[in-house]
């Protein structure tokens, strides 16, 4: 939630490590009136704040002169020196300290750290932060966690150097929120990536990706769309999830189409694909395991899920649909490409080229595994299952390879 910005009781907040988002801490809080002292290892970082604050001589000074410090380093291994070390904050003895870790790192790591402090009478803050590049001009927001009573004194400092403080939660919440949004970003990145690829080798621009993209949703609520939909629960309205659930197959099973049929790689579209029924919170049936099975081994297997259906009635085929293929390949947890390497490494002890070359042939039809991600897969289980064994790998993904060159119309690769 936000936080309101009314100022508090008047703490002084000193900076360590006076990067991009260090120094613009310090510029802020300069400005906001809190800024005590500055401390960087780089001496000459801390040159534009002469004469402004005072230049420490280590984090331990800095501590000493401040009610709340900002640590703003690159790592978990570096803030632990700055607060550990001979010269480091918690050095200082300063019982109700408040420690701001700035610094992305892992929740794990957070815990770690606010456990050494309260060890030493101090109170850990893991607080997420984000533009960076607007650090110096109060523009960032801070993702905060820690305990109550903690984000309450600090509070004011805070909001003395981000536009919105957003309290997130206990320890580790402020930091879990952050990687959270990076995942978001990055994922989107990736994402975009794809689709850049999809529309240059079907011959078209990219810019006019970017346009359709822009004019279509010019504020970019699409992609922020369900977690606005989503109730208290965490999912979005059942009616809701129905009604996007068919279209939103259709349209990537057209994408993926199209990727195979242009030789692009889109394991983000097809993991989105693979789990569009977690993805929009859609229930799944159970008693209709025989129907989850046959749409599992379509994805799985190009039309064998039509071969099997008609075979259903022979009592082993109709458990494989139903168990197998039902109940295993369609669930969640795991990503069909990371299933059928288990199966792979399986296939490979057991020297079984035939059954390699299926699951290789599946791979590659469904844009999972490109064919020198096949062959570096032939090396790996070549060492795990045996070298014999790694024959049968080599038969197995060589066959497979050549299957989806003809499929295609190509040149067979073992000719060239």
């Amino acid at each position: 939630m936000a936080v309101n910005m009314t100022k508090q009781e008047k703490l002084r907040a000193g900076v360590v490590g006076l990067g991009m988002i260090g120094g613009g801490i310090a510029e802020s809080l300069l400005t906001s009136g809190y800024l005590p002292a500055v401390y960087d290892v780089r001496r000459e970082s801390m040159e534009p704040f002469a004469g402004r604050a005072r230049l420490a001589s280590s984090a331990k000074e800095v501590a000493a002169l401040s009610e709340v410090v900002m640590i703003c380093v690159v790592n978990a291994a570096q803030a632990e020196s700055v607060l550990t070390g001979g010269d480091g904050v918690l050095s200082a003895g300063k019982r109700g300290l408040i420690v701001c870790l700035v610094s992305t790192v892992s929740r794990r790591d957070v815990l770690r750290l606010g456990a050494l402090c309260e060890e030493a009478g101090a109170s850990l803050i893991d607080c997420g932060v984000s533009p960076g590049y607007l650090a110096a001009r109060n523009g960032m927001i801070a993702m905060a966690g820690g305990g109550d009573e903690a984000l309450e004194r600090a509070e004011s400092v805070l909001s003395g150097w981000s536009k919105e403080v957003i309290r997130c939660g206990g320890a580790g919440a402020g930091m879990a929120v952050k990687l959270a949004r990076n995942v978001f970003t990055f994922g989107c990145w990736r994402v975009a990536k794809e689709a850049q690829h999809l529309v240059e080798a079907s011959g078209g621009d990219p810019h006019k990706l970017l346009r359709a993209i822009e004019a279509s949703d010019p504020e970019g609520e699409l992609p922020l769309d369900k977690l606005r939909r989503a109730g208290k629960d965490g999912k979005i309205p059942p009616e809701v999830a129905e009604k996007n659930y068919p279209l939103m197959v259709k349209d990537l099973d057209a994408a993926l189409d199209l990727a195979e049929e242009t030789d692009v790689s889109m394991p983000a579209a097809l993991a989105a694909r693979e789990f569009a029924e977690d993805t929009l919170d859609f229930p799944r049936p159970e008693e209709d395991a025989s129907a989850r099975g046959i749409a599992a081994a379509d994805r799985v297997y190009r039309g064998m899920g039509a071969h099997l259906a008609s075979r259903a009635e022979n009592a082993y085929v109709g458990e494989t649909l139903k168990n197998v293929f039902g109940g295993v390949w369609s669930r969640g947890g795991l990503s069909l490409s990371s299933r059928r390497l288990l199966v792979m490494g399986v296939a490979a002890a057991q020297g079984r080229a035939d059954l390699i070359r299926t699951q290789a042939l599946g791979a590659l039809q469904n844009g999972e595994l490109t064919e020198s991600a096949l062959q570096e897969a032939v090396l790996q289980l070549s060492y795990y299952a045996g070298w014999c064994n790694g024959g049968a790998v080599a038969r197995g993904v060589s066959e497979a390879i050549a299957a989806f060159h003809r499929e295609r119309g190509l040149n067979d690769p073992a000719q060239k």
